[in-house]
């Protein structure tokens, strides 16, 4: 038996789930694999049109450099940043490259909208979180800037008459559902175009919901794609119930408000096959097939909605209450269609960040609570709603039960619990994207963007403690 060793500088020095070594037949190897992409590309940089004027290019994992090289030699009048988590092999650099040993999972030293260009290889399909450092990396991008990426899925397809092998089959499930609990996603590669299509910085202006209410999130495929995430996470934490509460019989009709991607309601559907499920939500459904017994209307819930008094056995709502205005009023109205005995399901938040660790909170988060609170209880909107759900509900009086749990979910990842871990990092992701966003509510309260990128950094640190809460209730009424 021979025993093979490297030294421990032969692999990446790096936490993240990448593994190759570091060392000359890897760099040969990447150098082959550019030799193969740039023989198919026709010896051009992409597939994108001659881009000109090009003062800077970033190259994101730039691995053995020679995409880097090969770009400063196609425009030898811009600077050429090339970054990796390892260092370059030993090779000749022309004088307008720049290497940085950095790790992309780290706040990058560059300033917003600096580069004209900027290239990734075979990076996000290894990285946690790829989606939310993909809005980073288009952070740095210039406006009328180039993207140019080629990734791949670590992933298994045969379209030959057998089908893939069984031990094929096995190695898909197992890697997938291994390396999603680290939150690093196998398919990244097959799902660059839509994120990047969706994503705010290539979106058309309709494509964010049509409503005056103090609600960001964008109406399209990633959004939808981080609701049902966020429902997959819920669901488990359920153990794949549709509340914390008792089994309930002898159900017609059930009322989801503002059922997002709808994932909740055709679930409902098919536990109860007999009911009626009606779902509502300011903004359409994705394109998806729906059971016969759901009902898709498109409602707002703050204006009158065409319903008769205690006509549902369940109603559900999901993260709603801490984006409306005037949220009690809203939830007199909608207890009002739940039958005697009725059960009234509700998941809400606040949108408020916490710490419980040895340190205080962090000054840019306490700036955000601060200005955020002041800011949205000005448009009568509570961002701290979620906190108060069960005494509201109590003080109706029109309850038989009124039960809830509160659950801390992580914004930097660092939770046992895989279904807390999940729903903390979807829930952070919507956060911090509508942080971001240029269309952002948060603009208005007067947050500058060197606040914005300290809130983001400190509430991801690892050395904090940072949270944010979510209620689930369940309650019957008399």
């Amino acid at each position: 038996m021979m025993a093979v060793v490297r030294p421990p500088d032969a692999v990446h020095d790096t936490n993240q789930p990448y593994y190759s070594p570091n060392n000359a037949p890897e760099w040969e190897r990447l150098d082959d694999l550019h030799r193969g992409i740039d023989a198919y590309l026709g010896h051009k940089l992409s597939l994108g049109p001659s881009v000109h004027n090009v003062k800077k290019i970033l190259e994101i994992g730039c691995g053995s450099g020679a995409w880097a090289i090969q770009a400063s030699q196609t425009y030898p009048e811009a600077t050429v940043v090339a970054i990796d988590i390892s260092p370059l092999p030993p090779r000749p650099l022309p004088s307008n490259v720049q290497f940085l040993q950095l790790d992309v999972t780290d706040r990058l030293p560059f300033e917003p909208e600096d580069f004209d260009i900027i290239h990734a290889r075979f990076v996000f399909v290894h990285l946690p979180n790829w989606k939310q450092l993909l809005e980073n990396v288009v952070s740095l991008l210039k406006p009328r800037g180039w993207l140019w990426i080629e990734d791949t899925d670590i992933h298994f397809y045969d379209d030959g008459p057998q089908g893939l092998g069984p031990s094929l089959k096995a190695f898909n499930d197992r890697y997938i559902s291994f390396m999603r609990s680290k939150n690093v996603d196998p398919l990244a590669g097959s799902s660059l175009d839509s994120v990047l299509k969706n994503m705010e910085s290539f979106l058309p202006p309709d494509a964010v919901h049509d409503t005056n209410q103090p609600y960001y999130s964008p109406n399209n495929a990633p959004e939808w794609e981080r609701l049902d995430d966020l429902h997959r996470g819920i669901d488990a934490y359920l153990g794949h119930k549709l509340s914390l509460g008792p089994s309930v019989h002898n159900v017609k009709k059930i009322l989801e408000i503002g059922c997002g991607s709808g994932a909740w309601a055709i679930q409902a559907a098919q536990a109860y096959p007999e009911a009626t499920v009606i779902a509502i939500d300011i903004s359409p459904l994705p394109s998806r097939p729906l059971p016969s017994n759901m009902q898709f209307l498109q409602l707002n819930v703050t204006e009158s909605l065409p319903f008769e008094p205690e006509n549902f056995d369940i109603i559900h709502a999901r993260f709603i209450f801490v984006h409306l205005p005037n949220w009690k009023q809203v939830l007199e109205n909608i207890v009002s269609l739940l039958k005697p005995r009725g059960w009234l399901w509700i998941e809400d938040a606040d949108i408020h960040f916490y710490d419980d660790g040895p340190q205080d909170l962090a000054p840019s988060l306490k700036a955000f609570n601060d200005t955020y609170l002041a800011s949205a209880r000005a448009k009568n909107v509570d961002p701290l709603a979620g906190s108060s759900l069960n005494a509201v509900l109590k003080s109706m009086k029109c309850f038989s039960e009124v039960n809830s749990i509160e659950i801390k979910c992580p914004t930097n990842g660092q939770e046992n619990d895989p279904n807390i871990q999940w729903m903390g990092q979807v829930i952070w992701t919507a956060l911090r994207r509508s942080l971001t966003s240029t269309k952002s509510m948060y603009n208005a309260t007067g947050m500058t963007p060197e606040l914005k990128e300290e809130i983001s950094q400190e509430a991801q640190d690892p050395l904090r403690s940072v949270f944010l809460k979510i209620y689930m209730v369940w309650s019957q009424k008399k």
